[in-house]
């Protein structure tokens, strides 16, 4: 029996000999002796760096997570000569003693602060190469943009050293990236080469650099990111808009097994075939490319904050768990709703508040709150309404720089300076609360969509205008619903940008809404006084103007507008008519 122990433990000692930790740099005594650099490290305390750090010396804004220790290594912006960088390449460089060893291999952490706005164009790249003895260099890891041509694009690992990024994402969370190195010698010369990135968002970081002996790869995976928020609906509806990630795997000897718990449904297809079942991913040559998996919250949900996660298995590969969070609102009861929101030129931006109940609304309970980038709520973007709105009324905030006629439609303290709810972009979401009751929305304040989200078939929440519909009388928790993916099921009317003929009053029943030559076309003010404004005409049309009895009052060919100043108080009808279509609509020039 003891000779059976004893080989036991034989067999064990070999097992931890064979792959044993060689070389190991974690960066925590700040980057002394154990590297070299291309330019000597720099940052500005902010957006522009490359250098060791633990967060202390590049400013608060960027966010990574799950380094070893305290101290990683970051590179950002880094052609910033004025705050000491230069112009590409930048190399990180590590000369590390290999003599006796063999069968050596790589094992490193990365990691990229997205934000969940990719921003790497097609020549952005980080490549990790390296040298024995001064011979040829041999490619080991690249990380590259994953777009062929463009910008802003997801960061990935290039599989097949093509310069595009076709593997899994790098994330905000430090994953692990493993490779065997062919070769030995004396000397081994680990080189890490930074090109273009040259912009605030365009970064990388790297950690815990490990050199094995005798390296076998570990099954791996490799998922997009640790945590999906934002699920959401209203009791009694459901299921919720899908959401995604990605999963891939490596070296592995089993197939990947991703299983929801409870409140959630995955699938691998967009749209259908939602499960709550397991879903089963089987590997090619030890291997499963990026395959995207999309997940939505159940329906029949009671109201409340849901939680769960994701768990992602294969044999022999470390666990991986995506969290999960929504919420199911309650069935809101009606209450003061935003009636129009406008995203202009320069600083012309406002949110219209409407009250459609048949008393006086107290707004001192009352608030705006604003996001940025994805952030979620923002206390420097908090607006405490005062004062009343009666029934049927409107109020107007608005940026303190906004065009005098939106200025004009406001009152004293509505006219908010920076920074405020309404200094928003087109991916900044904005919220109107009732105590702390959230009770009506526009966009995400814990996502960032890139430019905009998008409302109805074409429009956005940038560089437009959006009136509520008359049909809405109430606000609306899950803005997925809210904005709607037709101009049928939205409860939006799109306008252009600066559009502001109808801000100070709601509802309107003024804007007329039809179908021509397959393009959807937007007419008002109606009434109108001296100009009848179009949207959705994409080339000049024929219109006519004729009165009551049939005579020909007015005629020019139009695309964005058309004169009726000329016109006597009364109604006319309209009709605009290209080679193959005709509409005619009636209006009431004031």
């Amino acid at each position: 029996m003891k000779k059976i122990y004893a080989i036991i433990l034989s067999l064990l000692s070999l097992t931890v000999y064979s792959q044993s930790v060689i070389y190991s740099y974690s960066f925590e005594d700040n980057g002394a002796n154990d590297y070299t650099t291309s330019i000597p490290e720099f940052s500005d305390g902010s957006y522009d760096f490359f250098t060791s750090t633990s967060n202390n010396t590049i400013g608060s804004n960027y966010g990574v997570t799950g380094q070893d220790g305290d101290h990683y290594f970051a590179a950002q912006d880094t052609d910033s000569t004025s705050d000491g960088g230069s112009s590409d390449p930048l190399t990180l460089t590590f000369t590390i003693d290999i003599s006796g060893y063999s069968n050596l291999g790589l094992k490193i952490l990365v990691a990229e602060d997205d934000n969940g706005d990719p921003k790497w164009d097609s020549d952005d790249s980080v490549h990790i190469d390296y040298t024995i003895d001064g011979g040829t260099s041999t490619s080991l890891i690249w990380i590259e943009s994953e777009a062929e041509n463009g910008t802003n694009a997801e960061t990935r690992i290039d599989t097949d050293f093509d310069g595009v990024g076709d593997g899994a994402a790098i994330t905000e969370a430090f994953m692990e990236l493993q490779q065997s190195i062919t070769g030995t010698g004396s000397t081994l010369v680990l080189t890490i080469t930074y090109s273009n990135l040259h912009y605030g968002s365009e970064d990388l970081a790297i950690d815990n650099i490990r050199i094995f002996e005798g390296f076998s790869a570990s099954p791996t995976l490799l998922t997009s990111t640790n945590s999906i928020s934002g699920f959401n609906y209203i009791e009694g509806s459901g299921p919720s808009s899908e959401k995604t990630f990605t999963v891939s795997g490596s070296d592995l000897t089993g197939d990947i097994s991703i299983v929801p718990s409870n409140n959630f449904e995955i699938s691998t297809t967009t749209g259908d075939n939602f499960t709550q079942n397991p879903l089963v991913l089987s590997p090619t040559d030890g291997s499963v490319a990026n395959t995207s998996i999309y997940v939505r919250m159940i329906s029949g949900l009671t109201a409340g904050d849901i939680s769960s996660s994701v768990s992602i298995t294969s044999d022999g590969a470390d666990q991986s768990s995506i969290d999960l969070s929504g919420t199911v609102y309650s069935v809101p009861s009606q209450d003061l709703f935003i009636s129009e929101y406008a995203e202009g030129s320069s600083n012309n931006k406002y949110v219209e508040i409407y009250n459609p109940l048949n008393s006086a609304v107290d707004l001192s309970n009352y608030s705006l709150k604003g996001s940025n980038n994805g952030s979620g709520w923002k206390a420097e973007r908090d607006f405490a309404l005062t004062g009343t709105l009666n029934s049927g009324e409107t109020l107007i905030v608005c940026t303190n720089q906004a065009d005098a006629s939106i200025l004009g439609l406001t009152t004293e303290g509505f006219q908010l300076g920076y920074e405020s709810p309404v200094h928003y972009n087109g991916n900044d979401a904005i919220g109107l609360f009732n105590d702390s009751n959230l009770i009506d929305i526009i966009g995400d304040p814990d996502s960032d969509p890139g430019s905009s989200w998008s409302v109805g078939a074409e429009g956005s929440t940038k560089d437009m205008t959006l009136v509520r519909k008359i049909s809405v009388t109430q606000g609306n928790l899950v803005w997925s619903t809210s904005a709607g993916t037709t101009d049928e099921n939205s409860e939006w009317f799109v306008l252009p940008k600066d559009t502001w003929t109808f801000a100070g009053s709601h509802p309107h029943t003024a804007l007329s809404i039809f179908n021509f030559n397959n393009q959807v076309v937007k007419v008002y003010p109606n009434p109108v006084q001296t100009k009848l404004n179009f949207s959705g005409l994409t080339s000049p049309v024929k219109a006519t103007v004729f009165d009551m009895l049939g005579k020909r009052q007015l005629q020019s060919e139009v695309i964005n507008s058309l004169d009726v100043s000329s016109l006597k108080s009364g109604l006319y009808m309209v009709e605009i008519k290209n080679e193959n279509n005709a509409k005619v609509f009636n209006i009431l020039k004031k």
